[in-house]
């Protein structure tokens, strides 16, 4: 990123530490998701980040915690402020008790 003129600068190296750790996150509720479990997300994540960071399954599972409050969060908000709701819905393979399974996934947006 370019300095301005009125001298605001942000470091493109704090933007790239931002977007990687978006990427881990997003993987790690990808691998939540698709039920991978924990000692395999430990191993996928020690290889994103790297090998010598130690990652243990208790700090794997409050980062699963913590996508689920968030998740709650997202899917209880109100939804009296927003004037147009699209649903659409769509097949995936999901794993469910250790078996892969079609599941109708509910896409909805709101504008």
């Amino acid at each position: 990123m370019l300095p301005v003129r009125s001298g605001d600068l942000y470091p493109s190296a704090l933007e790239r530490a931002s977007r990687s750790e978006q990427a881990m996150n997003l993987a790690l509720a990808e691998m939540c998701v698709q039920g991978v479990s924990t000692r395999l997300r430990v191993e996928v994540l020690q290889k994103l980040v790297a090998p010598e960071i130690s990652i243990s399954s208790l700090q794997i599972s409050r980062c699963a915690a913590q996508l689920d409050t968030g998740l709650q969060a997202w899917r209880t908000r109100p939804l009296d402020q927003t004037p147009c709701v699209i649903l659409e819905a769509r097949y995936e393979r999901v794993r469910e008790a250790g078996q892969a399974v079609d599941s109708a996934v509910l896409i909805a947006i709101g504008v």
